[in-house]
């Protein structure tokens, strides 16, 4: 796996996270040590990574953060990636497959913690040729988003706004079945959507390209408002181009059998007490995957540390 700029920015966010959440007996965050410990990851590795220097080197010039290290530590937090086998996940793969086998276009709309990256970033690893990843920001600009299109393909991204999206633009004319995947678009600035148009009309490129675009918070509505409401000019052409056949995924709901599921038939918990405790606690199935995982990783902690005592003993 090759990761993009976006991607290494991510899997340091899940470093980040995971040392907060798993804290010690002092209620401190788990310290690099004790990661690098679980993970198999060395220290300065890791040290790098939660620093952003993504292109240190060491004393013979080889990058430290290379693929195979990251897809080492990305693998720690996977576990062999379970997928699990939601009406969420399925409506997301159809959808990427569908649109970038028949160069199509479309919307995928579904609450916070609905699956959404999961299943995109799932789903890309099995059509990973000509894929890009874009995920928005809410500071993100309109040239900064351009940018990062530029940057997930492996373009150029110096220059102003219409050079680097001709640049993009011609790269994509170039492969032969390219699909442009645009996640949390909810937060994108409204110039955004008209580059995503543009990048759309430039020279016919929806005959050969897919673009799918991912929003959270009923995105789709707030498109349809946008249109009535500002920007008149603009979202009724996007909304012909992208608003046909709009995806809309299902939020969890509390008690409808999804986190016993997934609990038994994924994770191997049988406990109906813990089972029923994630399923009140988790309003998503992110919560509930976190929940899951801070549950199994506590388990190994518990065992590595009595595995310690008795070699000891």
């Amino acid at each position: 796996m090759t990761f993009t700029n976006v991607q290494k920015n991510m899997l340091k966010e899940k470093v980040e996270a995971f040392l907060k959440a798993n804290r010690d007996g002092a209620g401190k965050p788990m310290s690099q040590a004790k990661f690098c410990d679980m993970s198999g990851s060395s220290t300065s590795v890791i040290s790098f990574l939660l620093q952003g220097k993504f292109n240190q080197t060491n004393a013979s010039g080889t990058i430290i953060l290379s693929d195979n290290v990251l897809t080492k530590i990305n693998e720690f937090f996977t576990q062999g990636e379970i997928v699990y086998e939601l009406a969420n996940y399925t409506k997301v793969f159809n959808a990427i497959v569908e649109a970038k086998k028949y160069q199509q276009q479309r919307i995928i709309d579904g609450p916070k913690g609905s699956g959404k990256t999961f299943a995109c970033l799932s789903t890309m690893k099995q059509i990973p040729r000509e894929t890009y990843y874009v995920e928005g920001t809410t500071d993100m600009t309109s040239k900064r988003f351009i940018m990062a299109i530029a940057d997930s393909m492996g373009v150029d991204n110096k220059g102003d706004r219409l050079t680097i999206r001709i640049r993009t633009c011609e790269k994509l004319l170039r492969d032969k079945l390219p699909c442009l995947i645009i996640d949390q678009a909810e937060k994108l600035p409204d110039s955004a959507f008209g580059s995503i148009q543009d990048i759309y009309d430039y020279k016919w490129l929806f005959h050969k390209m897919s673009i799918v675009i991912i929003g959270a918070n009923d995105f789709y509505t707030s498109l349809l408002d946008k249109e009535k409401r500002k920007n008149a000019k603009a979202f009724p052409q996007f909304l012909s181009r992208f608003g046909v056949d709009p995806v809309f995924l299902q939020p969890k709901e509390k008690g409808d059998g999804s986190a016993k599921m997934i609990c038994q038939k994924y994770h191997g918990i049988t406990d109906r007490d813990v089972i029923a405790e994630f399923d009140q606690k988790s309003t998503d199935y992110r919560q509930l995957d976190k929940l899951i995982h801070n549950y199994k990783n506590n388990l190994k902690l518990a065992s590595n540390d009595q595995s310690r005592s008795t070699n000891a003993a």
